[in-house]
Order: C-alpha cells, then sequence, then structure tokens
C-alpha cells in the first residue's frame, strides 16, 4: 500500500491551461464537464478561474492580462519564477485544439479517479467507527458510502456520457 498517491497530473493540468490560452474558444464545449475542481494544483485551479472569467466576460485573452490579474489576486507563488514568466511558459506549449480537449478529458478522469480513491478513505473510517456493529452493517455501510458516489457520476437510468 506504500506509495500510493492522490491521482493527478501537474502536466495534464498545464496542458488544459495552455489550451484554454491558446484556443478559448473550446471553453464552451468543454465547460459542462470541466471546472476548478478538477485542479489539483492551487495555483491551477486559480489561472483557471481568471481564464473562465476573463472569457465569460468576453475579454481578451491576453497573457500579461490574465497574469496582471493573478498578481492582483495576492496569490502567492514560487519565487524562482514569476507568475508573468509561468503565464508566458503556459503561451508557449506546443499543443493542438483537439489535444487541448483531450487533455480535459483527462483532467475530469483524474478528478473523478481523486473523488473515488478519497472515498476508500471514508468507508475506512466508517469501519474504524463501526466495527462494534454486525459485519452485515459494516458491509452495507460501506456499499452505501461507495454506491453513493458512484451514483452521483449519473443523473437518470441510462449511463451518461461524461465527455
Amino acid at each position: 500500500m506504500a506509495g500510493l498517491h492522490i491521482p493527478n497530473s501537474k502536466q495534464v493540468e498545464k496542458h488544459v491551461l495552455s489550451g484554454l490560452l491558446k484556443y478559448p474558444e473550446i471553453f464552451l464545449d468543454i465547460a459542462t464537464f470541466i471546472s476548478e475542481k478538477d485542479f489539483f494544483q492551487d495555483l491551477h485551479q486559480t489561472i483557471f478561474i481568471v481564464i473562465k472569467q476573463s472569457i465569460l466576460n468576453n475579454e481578451k485573452i491576453d497573457k500579461v492580462l490574465i497574469a496582471n490579474k493573478i498578481k492582483n489576486l495576492g496569490v502567492t507563488f514560487d519565487d524562482s519564477i514569476t507568475i508573468f514568466d509561468y503565464i508566458e511558459n503556459l503561451f508557449l506549449t506546443q499543443i493542438t485544439k483537439e489535444a487541448a480537449t483531450e487533455s480535459c478529458k483527462e483532467l475530469a478522469k483524474l478528478r473523478i479517479s481523486r473523488e473515488i480513491f478519497l472515498t476508500f478513505d471514508d468507508g475506512k473510517k466508517y469501519i474504524c467507527d463501526n466495527l462494534n456493529k454486525p459485519v452485515d452493517e459494516i458491509i452495507g455501510g460501506c456499499d452505501k458510502i461507495y454506491g453513493d458516489k458512484i451514483t452521483s457520476y449519473s443523473l437518470g437510468d441510462e449511463p451518461e456520457n461524461l465527455f
């Protein structure tokens, strides 16, 4: 069990942000399945929120304007690189529109995997808190925790395409 890490990818997050900076027109297509909660890195979450707000306000997606907005939020950042350089690097990333959309799908998959991964922690806590109950109740409680999480990804009787 040692070595298990919460599912995330800094590189996929960067590709999503680069794609949105270069191709803001894809936002309407991916907005149905991507939000700030998909980002594991706090900085990337903040960058996404700023890009999203700029797109929704019909503002030009400009690297200096985006970086200034983030700086004005007072976000602390690694001292070895400025937010302006970080945004510049995102703009310089070579990515196609199709690859950006695929990165968004991968980011959603990582979030779902992360949520399910953490659901097992809830099950472990449930077991520890209920060791005095009969085994049928423990199994039922764990099944409910997991089942509720899985059910949260569908809205009706038919399976829904998450993308």
